[in-house]
């Protein structure tokens, strides 16, 4: 079963908008007067002739004002049959503009900056340089948190830019970095709170506005970002830096009117410093939105002339190249994006997208791990890092990642298609089959009530469909051959509780004709032992007989042998004495 295609999703541009070029309708009813004007020189009517020539020279004349009206209007508002709305301009910049009291800020969002040092300051007569004192605590909890930041810990880098405006609430880099630290630890509103604070302290710091205005952006709030662009503007036109930002939020917008103030606002830029990187890359960006391919890629390469790393060029140059089907440079455009990038996440994500689609899926994390690290809350990111995971097979990130994807945006489909595909061809750890099969069949329904449009949907839904009913009759079957073998068992232990009652049951009647056996013996025994007491008592009773007969003839005897006897026993008496005394001398 072949269900493995992935749902990337990259920070891509907004599809170019048709652009529709006037036509210079006026020019064509021409052609028949002046095919009937040679009708009359053909003719030789000159007076015919010249009348028409007069009225020719004059509705040309009209035609040329209105060619050149036209034109101006064409200048003014080159989208007019699309603009939606009026765009209101913005102050113009001052001939003479007052310097940044701050270094300019990197493209990249968020960006942590160092304090600004006495040797970075414009040296400029008016007004004068003010020294900001910093406490020694303040500073050292200012360093520290810049330590932190650089060694990726942003939790203890958050601490100590608290601590530095603990100590010093009028430094304003402090509460800069401070909101820094708070966006990468998945902050975004604190973020926000601490650029604010900045912006409180000096509201000509730039930075902080311009974080603010992509943040806002970044919550779908563009038009919010814009009224605060335009109030910055207001009260510091000077600033190119808030001019650029107004451009890009401009675009972000889409529509025809907010394209059309992009473009004005990098054409009054440029017209202040024709060499402005930032206001190049909104009119290339410009160029891209409305299709003008050729001119964006012109304004692209003006760029890398002026700044070879600027990495939002490489990444529009990349998108450009993709467009023309050179996929090759594309990628290398889109590499050198993200080995320029910073801390700007897009340019990871964009990389780590092309990386997953070439299925290089260890390079595609590193970079998309990036991307989270730098914007924590990156719905894009999120996404195409989990797709990555389940690229390299690892499962359980995945799913980790697609639930943050969840988390940040509930009606984002493409993190519920992914995972239904996880369930559906993947084996995870502590997950019987047909409940993994039964997840992914809930997930395609929930795809398909948010209107998901994927292609492949259908295949999916008969995918499952399919492996559900298998595994279905496999459980049967493993139930059935269960059951089976359970009958046999119990069948092989019945019989086996029969055969050993069997054989207790011989050895018991074995026991009881022993027993019988032995009774009978003791009883033959007995038997013989009795009529052999029978026969001695038989016998002794005879002898008893004979005896009292011998006595009884004895008896009758003794009378007379009576007096013998005892003349015998006296006459013997000496004899015995003096045996008597032999014997006790001899001893």
């Amino acid at each position: 079963m072949k269900t493995g295609a992935f749902k990337f999703s990259g920070v891509h541009y907004r599809k170019p908008l048709a652009y529709r070029g006037r036509e210079h309708e006026h020019a064509r009813p021409f052609f028949p007067v002046l095919k009937e004007a040679g009708a009359y020189v053909r003719s030789r009517r000159w007076k015919e002739t010249c009348l028409f020539l007069v009225v020719l020279l004059l509705a040309f004349s009209v035609s040329l004002l209105a060619c050149a009206h036209g034109d101006r209007r064409e200048e003014q508002e080159p989208l007019a049959d699309e603009v939606e709305e009026e765009y209101v301009s913005t102050p113009p910049i001052p001939r003479a503009p007052a310097p940044e009291p701050i270094r300019k800020p990197q493209e990249e969002p968020g960006t942590m900056l160092e304090p600004i040092e006495d040797d970075d300051a414009l040296d400029v007569p008016e007004p004068p340089k003010v020294e900001v004192e910093v406490s020694p605590a303040a500073r050292s909890a200012f360093e520290a948190g810049v330590r932190a930041a650089g060694e990726g810990d942003w939790e203890v880098s958050m601490q100590r830019f608290e601590e530095a405006v603990r100590l010093d609430s009028d430094l304003a880099w402090g509460w800069y970095n401070l909101g820094v630290a708070r966006e990468r630890s998945g902050d975004p509103a604190g973020a926000m709170g601490a650029w604010r604070e900045a912006l409180d302290l000096d509201s000509s710091f730039a930075p902080a506005a311009v974080n603010i205005a992509r943040a806002m952006v970044r919550q779908g709030r563009a038009r919010e970002a814009e009224r605060m662009l335009r109030e910055r503007i207001e009260e510091h036109p000077e600033i190119l830096d808030l001019r650029n930002e107004l451009g890009r939020v401009l675009i972000a917008q889409g529509t025809p009117a907010k394209l059309e103030g992009a473009f004005r606002e990098a054409r009054q830029v440029l017209a202040s410093d024709e060499r402005n990187v930032g206001a190049l890359l909104v009119l290339g960006q410009v160029f891209v939105e409305k299709g003008q391919l050729e001119l964006a890629e012109w304004v692209i390469e003006r760029v890398l002339a002026l700044d070879p790393n600027n990495s939002v060029a490489h990444q529009m140059l990349g998108f450009l190249q993709l467009d023309r089907g050179e996929r090759r440079e594309a990628f290398g455009s889109f590499r050198q994006a993200a080995l320029s990038a910073g801390e700007y996440a897009e340019m990871y994500v964009n990389y780590g997208a092309l990386l997953n689609q070439a299925q290089d899926f260890d390079a595609a994390i590193e970079n998309l791990e990036k991307a989270v690290s730098y914007s924590p809350r990156m719905v894009e990111a999120r996404l195409n890092l989990g797709n990555a995971y389940r690229g390299a097979g690892r499962y359980q990130e995945a799913l980790a990642e697609y639930e943050q994807v969840r988390n940040l945006d509930p009606s984002n489909a493409d993190a519920v298609l992914n995972m239904a595909l996880i369930y559906l061809d993947a084996s995870l750890p502590r997950m019987e089959t047909l409940e993994r099969l039964r997840r992914a069949e809930e997930l395609l329904a929930s795809y398909a009530r948010m209107g998901g449009g994927d292609e492949r949907f259908s295949d999916f839904v008969r995918d499952v469909e399919r492996a559900i009913d298998v595994e279905e009759r496999r459980v049967e079957r493993e139930a059935l051959r269960e059951a089976e073998e359970v009958e046999r068992a119990r069948a092989e232990a019945r019989e086996e509780a029969e055969r050993r009652a069997q054989e207790e049951e011989a050895r018991r009647a074995a026991r009881e004709e022993e027993r019988r056996a032995e009774a009978e013996r003791a009883r033959r025994e007995a038997e013989e032992a009795f009529r052999a007491r029978r026969a001695s008592e038989a016998e002794g009773s005879r002898l008893g007989e004979d005896d009292e007969e011998e006595e009884e003839e004895e008896d009758d005897n003794g009378e007379g042998d009576g007096e013998v006897e005892a003349g015998t026993r006296l006459e013997d008496e000496p004899a015995s004495r003096e045996a008597g005394t032999r014997l006790g001398g001899d001893e």
